[in-house]
């Protein structure tokens, strides 16, 4: 390619590092035709402006600095163009670019791409747009007629979509070029530093961008079309879900807070009112959930809005009750049941609040229900059952023949050989397990099997706890207990229990899962509720799934698990039974998943408890928990420890604890050790630090935790809920913070939630090194016994701890199995108000 036909237009935008002279020198000794421009600090926007009054060409494209450009992306720009010079835009593949110079797909609109170069009609498949100026090639003199510049206003993104969008409603939108051969390589920052990572941070993002951007179109694009095309919803859609995938995460790193939230909600509530809501319906080209499709569907126009239908989410055969639920905005609406034409008293129910990123914006009403014959009515209209989508639907592409033919003949023949062989042996493998799991001796020896496990490689929580309860206390139960073969649990447990124990991932464990009444579990992943293993090959889990729960839940952590489909929800405590039940919470469980019963493994707290004596409460246990950006997230175990750990707040503030010398000297006087129990996480560098000769190390797999807390003096923690374990046994706490702002802003595992650790917490709350040191060391001269101000939070807290927590889950799960009526008929024509 002829190097003179490139013209490149640098603009450095008052930088003070040296990038001026550098672009000069460069320039001087390239073959490139290069334009070095100067100008003081504007931002991107402002820069791109003076580049495009200086620009000559005939095209034009405008490369992220922080990107890179494939060595042959003009020139297949320019091969593009040679076969369709009709064409008036030509739109870049995007590939996901990392710092460790690997490039891959990945990118949502990688998929428009997959038959290769081509024209489209954006009319015909609205979801195929170019997407932004940045990974587009337009017409200067389009750009010139129409004066089109940058709005320097939106800030910290998508100006570039805004000026790519009012330049796609200058041109012929039926003739839009997409060259799948021109690869752009948008990086991705391990640290998070680039524009777009960081724009969550910016106020803008919930402001400006919303009203000077996404606003701006819709209102342009109605002046000139007298609508909002559908091409130009998809792109708002596209872009609104992103805001929806970061609400929708446990720990959001959104920037949303009180002084914006209303500008938000108004500027939302408008833009939502532009889509229509069978563009809304049919949007696939980036994940919508059931719950972002509801609050983008409402016009806004009003309060009161309801959905046309109600969805019917779960169907309990058992039981004979359904899960329905629909939405609605403004005031909770009048809701009658009526079964069999009479009026019925639901028993369940709740009202779950929508949210975007914290702003509540509309409702959820969610109810079990007889499942024959029962009608809802909502402000005197029956409304229709409706069945919840799975996945999105694909976009809308509409492949040429010869472009079909072209792209089947262009695969490589032995790639193509083994994905067939694949194929064959996936197909043949899952044909025989299916044939071999319903044969009588395996039903005879699974059948109606309670499936107990904690996590996948090791035990000692509730589920095995829980488990050892009800092989000793009901033997007619057929129980099992799944865990890693090979792992220290599996034979501790093998040798104890024998061939009741299964081992995960194995056949028998596969062909168990298809007879088994109850999988029960003390935590809530993958690997538990829906092992893919097993959906692959059998699909959807016929059993009911039992949430015992790890600890006791004080954070908001709805996003992570209403997703989950529990049969049954165990709770510990008052407050935390109401944050999961109640209404206006961010769960979509009611009453009749969430049962206030108590952690099995608190049975066994208590045992241990007994046998630890006043002298051997001895222990300065050092517990912290961990934090997300700290290593990479993986199936694997260990977790892979990010570099920047080391140089962490996290890392400097626990060592600077850990090797105190005011704790040590306390603990020599007072006769106790100062013991480390670091997170799980820790333990693949756990041997590259160094602590000091008196700090005992602890690790999770090699103790009786149970008896570990019992030993405590007085416990140190952060966020974890260990602190509700030493509570429990009445065991001094100090809750050392020194990244309050951030972790209880979101930055942690989880979204804040009902507890208050200054309110509710059962201890004191230090922010620094130095005030937590200053807490524990008087907490110790205090004595082995909570100050009488957490004494009473604890007692309230914990109003039973009887050890009959076993008894309480076996009993609820015992009730699943049985059939309930779901609440009562009452009298009065009108039905039930709900």
């Amino acid at each position: 390619m002829d190097l003179t036909t490139i013209e490149l237009v640098v603009v450095d935008d008052g930088s003070t590092d040296g990038s001026l002279e550098y672009l000069h020198n460069w320039a001087a000794k390239s073959k490139l035709s290069i334009k070095v421009l100067s100008k003081e600090n504007g931002g991107q926007s402002s820069a791109r402006n003076f580049g495009l009054d200086h620009a000559t060409g005939e095209w034009v494209t405008f490369t992220d600095p922080d990107d890179l450009l494939d060595r042959n992306y003009f020139r297949e720009a320019l091969n593009f163009l040679k076969i369709h010079p009709e064409t008036s835009v030509i739109g870049a593949n995007v590939f996901l670019y990392f710092e460790e110079g690997k490039f891959q797909e990945g990118h949502p609109r990688n998929r428009s791409f997959k038959m290769g170069n081509r024209i489209v009609d954006l009319e015909r498949e609205p979801e195929i747009f170019p997407g932004s100026s940045t990974v587009s090639l337009m017409k200067l003199d389009v750009i010139q007629q129409e004066a089109l510049r940058f709005n320097e206003r939106i800030r910290p993104n998508f100006e570039d979509g805004h000026f790519m969008l009012r330049y796609l409603m200058a041109t012929d939108i039926s003739k839009v070029g997409l060259c799948s051969s021109a690869k752009y390589l948008y990086r991705k920052r391990s640290d998070n530093s680039s524009t777009l990572q960081n724009s969550l941070r910016h106020e803008g993002r919930y402001t400006s961008v919303l009203e000077l951007g996404y606003i701006d179109i819709c209102k342009r694009a109605t002046e000139r079309f007298n609508c909002v095309p559908n091409w130009i919803q998809h792109v708002i859609l596209y872009e609104l879900s992103w805001y929806f995938s970061e609400s929708e995460k446990s720990a959001s790193q959104s920037f949303i807070n009180h002084e914006i939230r209303t500008d938000f909600v108004t500027l939302f509530s408008q833009l939502a009112g532009y889509l229509a809501a069978e563009e809304v319906d049919a949007h696939g080209l980036r994940p919508l959930s059931h719950d972002a499709r509801a609050l983008l569907s409402f016009s806004y126009q009003g309060e009161g809005e309801v959905s046309d239908s109600y969805y019917i989410d779960v169907v309990d055969d058992e039981q004979g009750l359904t899960k329905i639920s629909f939405y609605f905005r403004g005031e909770k609406p009048d809701v009658a049941f009526l079964v069999d034409g009479q009026p019925f008293e639901v028993e369940h129910k709740k009202i779950r609040d929508l949210d975007l990123l914290h702003c509540v914006l509309a409702h959820e009403y969610i109810a079990w229900v007889p499942t024959a014959r029962t009608d809802v009515v909502v402000n005197g209209r029956k409304l229709p059952a409706a069945t919840r989508r799975v996945l999105p639907p694909r976009p809308r592409i509409f492949y040429p023949l010869k472009t079909r033919i072209r792209t089947a003949f262009s695969r490589r023949a032995p790639r193509v050989i083994a994905n067939y062989y694949l194929i064959f042996k996936t197909r043949l493998f899952r044909s025989t397990i299916r044939w071999w799991a319903p044969l009588e001796i395996n039903e005879k020896r699974y059948k109606d099997s309670w499936v107990f496990m904690d996590r996948v490689h090791d035990a000692d929580d509730s589920a095995e706890h829980l488990f050892d309860y009800v092989v000793n206390s009901h033997p007619e139960i057929n129980s099992w207990f799944v865990i890693t073969k090979g792992t220290a649990d599996a034979k501790r447990l093998r040798v104890k229990y024998g061939k009741r124990v299964v081992y995960y991932d194995s056949t028998s464990w596969l062909v168990m899962l298809t007879h088994a009444k109850f999988v029960i579990s003390s935590h809530g992943d993958v690997s538990m509720v829906n092992p893919r293993r097993y959906t692959w090959r059998f699909g959807a889990p016929r059993y009911k799934f039992i949430f015992l729960q790890h600890g006791i839940i004080k954070d908001d952590l709805s996003r992570w698990l209403n997703p989950k489909k529990f049969a049954m929800f165990v709770t510990s405590t008052v407050a935390e039974q109401a944050s999961i039940a109640d209404d206006h919470t961010s769960y979509v469980y009611t009453s009749r998943e969430a049962q206030l019963t108590g952690l099995p493994r608190f049975d066994r707290l208590i045992e241990k408890a007994k046998t630890v004596s006043q002298d051997e409460q001895n222990l300065i246990l050092i517990c912290p928990t961990w934090r997300a950006g700290l290593t990479v997230t993986t199936f694997t175990w260990p977790r892979k420890i990010l570099p920047q750990f080391w140089e962490s707040d996290y890392y400097k503030q626990w060592d600077a604890f850990v090797r105190s010398p005011e704790l040590a000297q306390a603990a020599q006087e007072k006769g106790l050790t100062v013991a480390f129990m670091p997170h799980p996480n820790l333990s693949a560098v756990l041997e590259e630090i160094e602590l000091p000769d008196h700090v005992r190390i602890i690790r999770y797999e090699d103790i009786d935790i149970q008896r570990t807390f019992a030993q405590a003096a007085v416990l140190i923690t952060d966020y974890s809920s260990v602190a509700f374990n030493a509570a429990y046994l009445d065991r001094p706490i100090v809750y050392f913070h020194f990244d309050k702002e951030d972790a209880l802003s979101g930055g942690h595992v989880g979204r804040p939630g009902y507890f208050d650790y200054e309110e509710h917490g059962f201890g004191p709350v230090a922010l620094t090194v130095e005030d937590a040191i200053s807490a524990t060391t008087k907490q110790i001269h205090y004595g082995i016994d909570p100050e009488p101000l957490y004494q009473t939070r604890i007692n309230e807290t914990f109003p039973i701890r009887d050890g009959q927590a076993c008894a309480r889950v076996f009993q609820a799960v015992q009730e699943l199995d049985r059939p309930q009526t779901g609440g009562h008929f009452i009298e009065g024509p009108e039905g039930s108000k709900n």
